[in-house]
């Protein structure tokens, strides 16, 4: 039989790091909050990390400048290889994507979004989705548009749904909507070609 493994036992200057860089996570600073929360992010144990969502989600109210810095962290630990979007995913819709917001703000949601696309979520995000088609910032559009398309890719349930509503949006009259609906039409027929025929044989009308 293999013998179990130690459990680990935290170095005590390790604890006190932690125990004592706490209170900043709290603090006004965005700098002060931001440099904590990385800490704590390869730092702490994984119970702990959790404390780092609450923190950042905060910082969100702050100016335009701040919120791309702190998006920009939130959408790198979200990415799936890393671990983090359990933590973040009462906080959805923090995310969501207002009118005002400038266009790298938008996109860096729509990342954030998409990380955190589940299947107990999907029907949530894709109605939210559907509503920035209709928006007048083409390279958020753009963005919404490649954001069904990963969530079709990554959640199965749902990928015949997002299918047909980029199908739907071949016939929009914003040539950005057909250009990017076309991309990512394609991208999924790459992999299910054999499922789809009628979708392929309709795109193929289209361009006629």
């Amino acid at each position: 039989e293999e013998a179990a493994k130690p459990l680990y036992k935290m170095d005590p200057d390790h604890r006190l790091l932690l125990r004592s860089t706490k209170p900043l996570l709290q603090s006004r600073n965005a700098s002060v909050v931001m440099a904590t929360a990385q800490l704590y992010w390869h730092l702490a144990p994984k119970p702990e990390v959790q404390l780092v969502a609450k923190s950042l989600v905060r910082l969100l109210r702050g100016h335009n400048e701040v919120q791309a810095i702190v998006l920009n962290s939130i959408a790198s630990m979200t990415i799936k290889s890393q671990g983090g979007a359990k933590m973040f995913q009462p906080y959805l819709r923090q995310f969501f994507v207002r009118g005002t917001d400038p266009s790298h703000i938008k996109i860096l949601k729509l990342e954030i979004l998409t990380n955190l696309a589940n299947g107990s979520n999907i029907s949530i995000l894709l109605r939210e989705f559907q509503s920035y088609i209709t928006g007048a910032d083409p390279a958020s559009v753009a963005a919404t548009i490649q954001a069904i398309g990963r969530c079709a890719a990554t959640i199965s349930e749902v990928t015949d749904t997002c299918l047909a509503g980029l199908v739907h949006l071949l016939s929009n009259r914003d040539p950005t909507v057909v250009s990017e609906s076309v991309l990512e039409i394609k991208k999924l027929l790459q992999t299910q070609e054999a499922e789809h025929k009628d979708i392929i044989i309709q795109m193929a009308k289209l361009l006629d």
